[in-house]
């Protein structure tokens, strides 16, 4: 669904804003009980429009751990690798 798309990006502007606030840890943590608990929503939705609510925010929390990504590796590796390391992650093979 469109939506869903949608959300994934708003949801990385909201979580780099909250990361800056409070921490990388605690985002992660609480997105994540989120995200299972919106999908145990999507699951037990007694209707469509539920099941398309649930879907949305599930979508919206879920995509917490790919922006925490590259702030780990921005943490761990100094500026000269950082290109490298992302390939490796994005493409799974040496660049």
């Amino acid at each position: 669904d469109r939506w869903s798309v949608f959300l994934l990006g708003w949801a990385g502007i909201f979580a780099i804003m909250l990361m800056h606030r409070i921490g990388r840890l605690p985002v992660l943590f609480w997105s994540q009980l989120f995200s299972l608990g919106f999908l145990v929503g999507c699951t037990l939705a007694p209707n469509l429009k539920t099941f398309a609510a649930m879907r949305y925010l599930t979508a919206f929390f879920s995509t917490v751990p790919q922006v925490t990504g590259l702030y780990v590796i921005t943490d761990i590796y100094p500026f000269h690798l950082q290109a490298r390391k992302v390939c490796l992650m994005v493409l799974r093979r040496r660049c």
